[in-house]
């Protein structure tokens, strides 16, 4: 199996030793270096390329911008300096997430990660808006919800809060069990405490039982805390 492979990346050495480590693996083929989105931008229109290589920190357009701006992307593995990415990548299907400085053993991990992705047909990387929606009864009215919108669910007695990206809340009578069982086949949601499910992408920081995203503090309750680490370490960028 030849997998054609795009690397971008604005620093010359990592480009260097990214390189050396895509020669010594066959079943790569390089197709194009880029030092920017634009340059991989135009690769991406006029080639096949099956796995992208991509820096975070790019001049003028950043590598999650690049991203979000591809109409079919190819399958991603992230390489970057920068950990605190790594909850978002997930939230793209990205393949994987390598921190610089990486081992070439690390780099053929995430190529190995990939080609059994590939080979059971689980790598797509689907645009955010083909997202099923929620359709939320508040205040007398249907309201549709993106998913990707959600960054809380809170508790308040026999009702729910939603709070949404851009300062939104909407307030529906029900119960955390049934909001709970509306999110459980999205990876990024979680319940955290009693009275609080939170979307992972947005966490800032865990420590002991709090965490702390969007300005404010969570609590984390004993009972939910083993399925909130174990979410974490799927994104963990230590392996």
């Amino acid at each position: 199996m030849v997998i054609k492979v795009c690397l971008v990346d604005d620093e010359p050495l990592a480009r260097e030793i990214i390189e050396s480590y895509i020669q010594k693996m066959p079943q790569l083929e390089l197709v194009q270096t880029c030092e920017n989105a634009v340059q991989a931008i135009k690769v991406l229109d006029e080639n096949r390329v099956d796995l992208l290589f991509l820096d975070i920190n790019l001049p003028d357009i950043n590598g999650m911008s690049l991203v979000k701006q591809l109409r079919v992307a190819p399958a991603i593995i992230f390489t970057t300096a920068y950990p605190q990415y790594a909850l978002e990548s997930y939230d793209m299907q990205a393949v994987d997430y390598l921190l610089k400085p990486f081992s070439a053993e690390r780099f053929e991990m995430a190529v190995q990660k990939y080609v059994r992705l590939r080979a059971s047909e689980q790598v797509l990387v689907q645009p955010e808006e083909a997202e099923r929606p929620l359709f939320l009864r508040s205040e007398g009215k249907w309201v549709k919800v993106n998913l990707a919108d959600i960054i809380w669910v809170e508790a308040l007695k026999d009702y729910v809060k939603i709070c949404l990206k851009n300062n939104q809340r909407l307030t529906m009578h029900g119960t955390m069990k049934n909001m709970e069982q509306k999110l459980s086949e999205q990876a990024q949601f979680c319940r955290v405490h009693k009275s609080y499910i939170i979307n992972l992408k947005h966490i800032e920081q865990v420590e002991s039982n709090l965490l702390r995203m969007e300005g404010k503090e969570f609590p984390i309750g004993a009972t939910y805390k083993d399925d909130l680490l174990k979410k974490i370490a799927e994104f963990s960028i230590q392996k």
